[in-house]
């Protein structure tokens, strides 16, 4: 079997970077930054993160769905993902939740106004990618 494999989606840094919004969704790239504006409230972060964890099964459950089990176990990819939050809300606020989140973009259903309105409409190339695909996404490698 495979081994987990430990992505680290976002990272820590001083200026917002490759986040963005698309109507009511939250838009973010690898290795992008996020403003520092809770995802529970809305309000200012003042720095504080909370890591949170979302697994993907990878390319290999369309192959063996009756035993997906196994199969993720084995092949699963691990996003850690550092989302601002205040201290101020309990962790029943986070009420983010994973649309799509793969190698190449996330999507998040879930955030407050507060932030979605403090970031840019997505660009083109990111719309391009957003809009690709399931069958194209996972045959990336062979369709191009």
């Amino acid at each position: 079997m495979g081994t987990v494999r430990e992505i680290t989606y976002t990272s820590k840094g001083a200026q917002p970077k490759n986040v963005d919004r698309s109507d009511d969704e939250l838009i973010v790239v690898p290795k992008s930054t996020f403003p520092d504006i809770c995802v529970g409230c809305g309000k200012p972060a003042w720095g504080n993160t909370t890591e949170r964890v979302f697994y993907d099964l990878g390319e290999w459950w369309w192959l063996l769905p009756s035993l997906l089990d196994m199969v993720a176990i084995g092949f699963r990819k691990q996003y850690l993902i550092d989302f601002p939050f205040c201290s101020s809300c309990p962790p029943a606020s986070f009420h983010i939740r994973k649309l799509r989140l793969d190698d190449y973009l996330g999507v998040f259903s879930g955030a407050p106004k507060m932030l979605l309105d403090s970031l840019p409409l997505m660009p083109p190339d990111v719309n391009v990618e957003k809009n690709r695909r399931w069958l194209k996404r996972r045959f990336r490698r062979l369709l191009g």
